[in-house]
This record gives structure tokens, C-alpha cells and sequence, in this order.
């Protein structure tokens, strides 16, 4: 099928923690750079995911490659402060 656009399945690690002003701190570690913040855990959360939307849609716009294994193990880390960790899957459409 000529012209048909196909979606980019991917899954990527989230991890949340709090920050000390009360707020929290989002990041993904196969994402280098990737850090966003929110008053509240799913706030926090849903911006990390139109980070990482806007991460892969800036390496498809440069021609930059994709992260290999985009998901990573998740793993607590030592001394962590209660720290979640989220696998978010996400189908990443060209506009």
C-alpha cells in the first residue's frame, strides 16, 4: 500500500521521584536529556510521555537513529527515595 504511514511501537522506562520542593522529578535513562517535572506523580508521568514523543519525533525529523533497546531493566536504585518506575508503551505516528 503506497503512501500508508505506519506507527513506531515503542516502550521506554519512566522512573518518578520526589523532589524536595514537593513537586516531582521524571526521567528516562535510554533517553539522554529526558527530565520533566510535575506537581503530582501523574502529572509528572504524563509529561514524561509527551517528552519522549517529542524526543522521537525530533531523531526521526534529523534522521538521527533510534536508541538501541529503547527499553531498558528496570532497577532501584541503591538509597533511592521512593522512587516508581513506569513502562509506558506508545505508538509514535509521523505527522
Amino acid at each position: 500500500m503506497l503512501g500508508a504511514k505506519k506507527g513506531l511501537n515503542i516502550k521506554v522506562a519512566i522512573y518518578i521521584e520526589p523532589d524536595d520542593d514537593g513537586s516531582y522529578h521524571a526521567y528516562c535513562p535510554a533517553l539522554k536529556g529526558l527530565h520533566v517535572s510535575g506537581k503530582t506523580i501523574e502529572e509528572a508521568r504524563e509529561n514524561a510521555r509527551h517528552g519522549v514523543m517529542a524526543y522521537i519525533a525530533s531523531l526521526v525529523k534529523h534522521g538521527d537513529p533510534l536508541p538501541i533497546g529503547i527499553i531498558e531493566e528496570c532497577r532501584e536504585a541503591e538509597g533511592s527515595r521512593e522512587r516508581r518506575e513506569f513502562i509506558e508503551e506508545m505508538e509514535y505516528s509521523p505527522a
